[in-house]
C-alpha cells in the first residue's frame, strides 16, 4: 500500500491530494454515526504588510479550510456580530483576519493586506475581522496573528495541493449540547 501521507519540505507530514480524495470517499460510504463531518486544512506561515497602515508582521499564519466541507466547523466567528461566517462566502482574494492579526496590523474590514509567498506580493482584502480560533490561524506559538480563506485560494498561491490535516468534528460536542 501507498505511504497516506508525503513529507513536506519541513520533515513533517502532510496529506495529499489524492490521500485525501480517498478519505473523503471512504468516510462518505461509511456513514459514521457519531461524525458531523471532516474538512481538510492547510496552514502557511507568510509576512503580511497592511497596504493602508504600513504595519507589517513576519509570520501570521493563513489558513485555508475546504469549503465544501466547511458546514459543521463553526469556528469562523465575526467579532462584533457574533454570527458565523463562512469562506464559502469568500471571493478568491478575499481574506477573515483573527484579532490578533487585526491588532497587529491596525487592520479593519476592507483593508487590503498584501501577503507575501517566496517573495511575491499577493493581495487580499480582508472581508471580515473574527475571533482568534485554530481555523482562524491561531495556532503558531510564537504569536497568534492568523487568516483564513478557502483552500483552493491559499494552495493556488503557495502553489501545493497538501494538507496539514483533516479536522473531524463529532456530534455530542460541547455545541451539540443543551445549555439552556
Amino acid at each position: 500500500a501507498e505511504n497516506p501521507t508525503a513529507v513536506d519540505d519541513s520533515g513533517g507530514h502532510s496529506v495529499s491530494k489524492e490521500t485525501y480524495e480517498d478519505f473523503l470517499q471512504a468516510a462518505d460510504n461509511a456513514d459514521l454515526p457519531h461524525v458531523d463531518g471532516y474538512a481538510g486544512v492547510v496552514f502557511e506561515p507568510v509576512p503580511v504588510i497592511n497596504d493602508r497602515t504600513n504595519l507589517s508582521e513576519p509570520n501570521v499564519v493563513i489558513a485555508g479550510l475546504d469549503a465544501e466541507r466547511e458546514g459543521p466547523f463553526e469556528d469562523i466567528v465575526d467579532k462584533d456580530s457574533g454570527a458565523v461566517l463562512r469562506v464559502a462566502d469568500l471571493g478568491p482574494d478575499e481574506l477573515y483576519l483573527n484579532e490578533d492579526g487585526a491588532d497587529s496590523l491596525d487592520a479593519q474590514a476592507g483593508d487590503t493586506l498584501s501577503v507575501y509567498i517566496n517573495g511575491q506580493p499577493q493581495t487580499f482584502s480582508v472581508k471580515a475581522i473574527v475571533k482568534n480560533s485554530a481555523l482562524t490561524g491561531a495556532v503558531n506559538e510564537m504569536g497568534r496573528e492568523g487568516m483564513v480563506a478557502t483552500l483552493e485560494s491559499v494552495q493556488e498561491i503557495v502553489g501545493t495541493d497538501r494538507l496539514d490535516f483533516i479536522a473531524v468534528s463529532g456530534t455530542g460536542g460541547i455545541r451539540d449540547l443543551d445549555t439552556s
